[in-house]
């Protein structure tokens, strides 16, 4: 039977857990000792952890469990939308431009948000309610945290294109069993 879509899977007005994952192209790895090359890409670990509690501490989504392996990565992730639904619009506006990359320039040395940017999305009602839909949705965590990574080890091993295989896979977790048995699961990877 074909996997369902994410789409279908994804419910971003309601609180659920779902399992994530992705893969790794061209044998590139993303983690540990690669015994071809001998080259240890262990370090990247540290990377992939750094990003994925930045984001967590900005977006609403709660990371459950989480396993980095040689060529692919799992986690189970709660979003959170009833926690974006009690923020100020400042909070979220703030919050997104913090996650979003913040280039750093003569007239802003810090790279962090400028109040005219954070009213401008304050402001704009459409706008708003965008980014309060994204700040609890799993793909847009997933590809800013994937979207960093790729780069980053793209840079190291020299070389451009996909670093993950196609987009990420999603399965939503429908009750406690589930949930446990996944969590298990990532666990033992």
């Amino acid at each position: 039977m074909a996997r369902k879509a994410r789409k279908d899977e994804f419910l971003p007005d309601e609180v659920n857990v779902y399992h994530c994952f992705n893969r790794t192209v061209r044998r590139s790895y993303l983690h540990g000792l690669d015994p071809l090359t001998g080259v240890d890409y262990s370090h990247r670990r540290a990377w992939f952890l750094s990003r994925m509690k930045f984001l967590a501490g900005s977006f609403c989504i709660d990371v459950l469990a989480l396993a980095i392996l040689s060529n692919h990565w799992h986690c189970v992730l709660r979003n959170r939308p009833d926690l974006v639904k009690k923020m100020t619009n400042r909070e979220a506006a703030l919050r997104w431009l913090t996650v979003t990359y913040r280039k750093k320039t003569r007239k802003n040395p810090t790279g962090r948000p400028t109040d005219a940017e954070i009213n401008s999305i304050v402001n704009n009602p459409e706008k708003i309610a965008e980014v309060r839909k994204r700040l609890s949705d799993i793909s847009w965590f997933v590809r800013l945290m994937c979207q960093t990574i790729a780069r980053q080890c793209n840079l190291e091993d020299e070389c451009t294109g996909r670093f993950f295989e196609e987009r990420f896979k999603l399965n939503r977790l429908d009750d406690e069993a589930d949930v446990l048995a996944c969590m298990a699961y990532v666990d033992l990877n």
